[in-house]
């Protein structure tokens, strides 16, 4: 079969690099925390939405960081990794 890409998941050792590089350099720790930070907050707005009569928590405004060359290339590398275990992506 000519023209034929096999893609093949990526490793442990593929993502841990990644992960080591990430926590190697501040911007790109900053960044994942932030998308981390953003993703906990609408979780948490989400559940508040759906539990009549509870407390509303303060939310935490999480701003948008500027892309670097560097987060844009960490965003590609890290939308590569494909999940077996996410079934949306």
């Amino acid at each position: 079969m000519t023209g034929s890409h096999v893609h093949t998941a990526p490793s442990v050792d593929d993502i841990r690099s990644k992960i080591s590089d990430i926590f190697d350099d501040t911007r790109l720790y900053v960044h994942a925390r932030h998308i981390h930070d953003a993703s906990v907050n609408a979780v948490y707005d989400l559940a508040e939405r759906n539990a009549p009569g509870k407390r509303k928590r303060k939310r935490e405004v999480v701003s948008e960081l500027e892309d670097t060359p560097d987060l844009i290339a960490l965003k590609s590398g890290l939308a590569d990794i494909k999940l077996k275990s996410w079934p949306y992506a």
